[in-house]
C-alpha cells in the first residue's frame, strides 16, 4: 500500500492544536473509528491561491461529525447532516470560508495508512485523507494521504508531508 510521504510529496498544513484536536477525538472513539471533515484551500499559509504547488493544501477548520456506519469499529460513514449543513454554510460563505478538501477518521489498532476498505471509497481525486492511528492508550500517529481518484488501481493514494504550524 502507500507510504510515509518522501520530500517532494505534496504538502498538507495544519495548526498544531487541530492534530491535538483530532487524537482527542479518536481517543474519544476508541475502539470505534471517529471521523469528520476538513475545511481549507489551495496552497500554503498566507501564500497566493494554488500554493507552490497545486498539490498542497492548508486545513483551516476541523469539523467532528459522528460515525453513522453499520459496523462503526471497523469502517466509517460521516454523518450526512453534518456533511449538508457544512457545505450550505460555506456556499453561503462565497468561498471565503475554504472549501471542503477532505476528512478524517480514525484506524483503532490499526497504522495511519489506507485500508482497503479506504481505497474502496477513495473516489475523489485530490481529496486530502488525515487518518490516525487509536489506541486504549489514545489517539496516536496522524499521516495525510491524497487520494488519486478511482482509475488509480492499489496505488490510490498519495502520502502527504503533514506540516503543523504553531
Amino acid at each position: 500500500m502507500a507510504e510515509a510521504a518522501p520530500i517532494s510529496a505534496p504538502r498538507l498544513f495544519i495548526a498544531a492544536s487541530d492534530l491535538a484536536l483530532l487524537k482527542t477525538c479518536a481517543a474519544g472513539a476508541y475502539p470505534l473509528e471517529c471521523c469528520g471533515l476538513l475545511v481549507g484551500h489551495d496552497g500554503f499559509p498566507g501564500g497566493p491561491p494554488g500554493g507552490s504547488s497545486v498539490a498542497d493544501r492548508t486545513v483551516i477548520r476541523v469539523v467532528p461529525a459522528g460515525n453513522c456506519a453499520d459496523q462503526p469499529a471497523r469502517t466509517f460513514e460521516i454523518d450526512p447532516a453534518v456533511h449538508i449543513a457544512l457545505l450550505r454554510a460555506l456556499r453561503q460563505q462565497g468561498g471565503a470560508g475554504g472549501y471542503l478538501i477532505g476528512h478524517y477518521h480514525s484506524h483503532p489498532d490499526a497504522p495511519p495508512v489506507p485500508s482497503a476498505r479506504d481505497l474502496a471509497q477513495a473516489m475523489e481525486p485530490g481529496a486530502v485523507w488525515l487518518i490516525i492511528a487509536a489506541n486504549a492508550s489514545g489517539g496516536g500517529e496522524i499521516r495525510a494521504w491524497r487520494a488519486l481518484g478511482d482509475d488509480a488501481g492499489v496505488n490510490g493514494f498519495q502520502p502527504m508531508k503533514l506540516t503543523a504550524l504553531e
